[in-house]
């Protein structure tokens, strides 16, 4: 049995497959057959792009006016936005101009609205047969939450969130460098990252090599905590509301809880804590008081509640509710799910439904039974 003892220093791959001779080599291919094969990976498995280990969904050639086709663009579970450029080594571009490509994509859907953003979407969908952002989120939203990830999207887009990604085939010195660079004299909204996914084929087997860098110089950023919203910093924020949309807060507000949870978020918000028996407090209701296509929005957590509440009081909660116009759509599918949901309801949906509301709320508290500690605050 003999070893090869090194591949050549110009060689993609550093792997070696035995044949049916014991003979150890390089693979029979190890080159990518094109960077469009490169993109077609990526859009199929986008688990393999660096970032947290979140459900992602992903387009090719999504058209920016004025700037062309970012090879691929990615929106995970939480609503992070992810912009890939692919480029193989063979293409002079890797060495620098992948740079500016992936940052001009970046500037361009920078401040993008929620309706031009979905618009690009649903257009580059359309090639690998599906339709519309909201419904690719649908597949990989576990509680069904699509309007606030979508809100999400629309804040990282007004905000430059984005995680860059430069996925080649061979990371290169000068590569690396630039991406340590980026990283440092970039803000926290945008991290820049390198993907090598090196390729090789031997006997109709497919070989990936996947390689990631610039994670640690990303990390080193010193990240801006978010700021923890007080009760009294949401009663602050609900008084600078529209008036329709502030007097369903304070219907909210005015229902007896046993407590506050604070929220660490990048607007004002909060949880509001509900004895529902079962000796520990239960959170019921939030509110989340920033921008977006649904907010400011009140959520009902019936997940958090079905250990409290039975399934008829939920049930008798979610009827109660749909008598505003406009809610049953977004408590579709909540029985369905066994009340494991926490869907959101935009202030504005409920303006001038506050009685309503407010009787909804009530018995559904009345229903529990209620410790002798339970007070208001």
């Amino acid at each position: 049995m003999r070893f090869v003892p090194q591949m050549t220093e110009t060689s993609d791959v550093r792997l070696l497959v035995q044949g049916a001779d014991q003979e150890w080599r390089p693979p029979a291919v190890t080159r990518w057959p094109s960077e469009a094969s490169l993109q077609e990976l990526l859009q199929e498995q986008p688990s393999l792009l660096p970032g947290p280990p979140r459900p992602r969904v992903a387009v090719r050639e999504f058209f920016l006016l004025g700037t062309g086709y970012a090879d691929l663009v990615v929106v995970d579970e939480q609503g992070d936005i992810t912009v890939v450029e692919c480029k193989l080594e063979k293409n002079p571009e890797i060495r620098r101009e992948v740079v500016g490509q992936v940052l001009a994509y970046a500037s361009a859907l920078w401040r993008l609205d929620l309706e031009e953003f979905s618009a690009g979407w649903a257009a580059s969908a359309r090639l690998s047969g599906r339709s519309s952002l909201r419904e690719d989120l649908q597949e990989i939203v576990v509680d069904g939450a699509v309007d606030e990830v979508l809100a999400a999207v629309e804040r990282n887009l007004a905000q430059g969130r984005f995680r860059l990604v430069l996925a080649v085939d061979r990371l290169t010195e000068e590569l690396e460098r630039i991406v340590r660079f980026l990283n440092t004299h970039t803000s926290d909204d945008v991290e820049v990252l390198a993907l090598a996914v090196a390729y090789a084929e031997e006997g109709g087997v497919r070989m990936l090599l996947p390689s990631t860098t610039g994670q640690e110089s990303a990390a080193d950023k010193q990240h801006r905590p978010a700021p923890v919203w007080s009760q009294h910093d949401v009663e602050a924020a609900v008084q600078a509301l529209p008036e329709p949309q502030r007097a369903v807060a304070d219907v909210v507000l005015a229902l007896p809880r046993s407590g506050w949870y604070e929220s660490q978020a990048i607007a004002p918000a909060g949880t509001l804590l509900f004895d529902l028996g079962g000796g520990k407090p239960v959170s019921l209701l939030s509110l989340w008081l920033g921008e977006g296509p649904s907010s400011p929005s009140l959520s009902i957590n019936f997940a958090w509640a079905r250990d409290n509440l039975s399934t008829q009081q939920l049930k008798e909660l979610a009827d109660r509710l749909r008598e505003v116009p406009g809610v049953p759509p977004r408590l579709a599918g909540l029985e369905q799910a066994g009340f494991a949901k926490r869907p959101g309801l935009p202030l504005a949906l409920l303006a001038g439904h506050t009685a309503l509301l407010d009787a909804a709320l009530r018995a559904a508290l009345r229903a529990a039974p209620r410790s002798p500690s339970s007070r208001g605050s």
